[in-house]
């Protein structure tokens, strides 16, 4: 329950308005996005460097996924459903 908590409080922690420029400066510095969707990211790349409205859906999605985590984790009750919600939240979080 301990790491349930923290899961589900690292998600509301999300819910802000900075959060998709921080989205934005994380996509960017990764080597394994590509360059046309880091351009995308930004409003007017290289002029206005606010996010754009893909980096805050990005940022939105990545919030929801993370507040269903911690919940699928409680469902399951330690079946079959834990051992995939607990890979795909590691896959999500690499």
């Amino acid at each position: 329950m301990v790491w349930v908590a923290i899961w589900f409080w690292a998600a509301t922690s999300k819910l802000n308005r900075h959060f998709p420029s921080v989205i934005c400066g994380m996509l960017t510095n990764s080597p394994f996005v590509p360059v046309w969707l880091r351009r995308r990211l930004y409003r007017g790349y290289p002029d206005d460097l606010r996010p754009s409205s893909l980096a805050a859906a990005i940022a939105h999605f990545g919030t929801a996924v993370e507040y269903t985590f911690p919940i699928l984790l409680v469902w399951s009750g330690g079946g079959p459903l834990t051992p995939v919600a607990l890979g795909m939240m590691v896959a999500f979080h690499s």
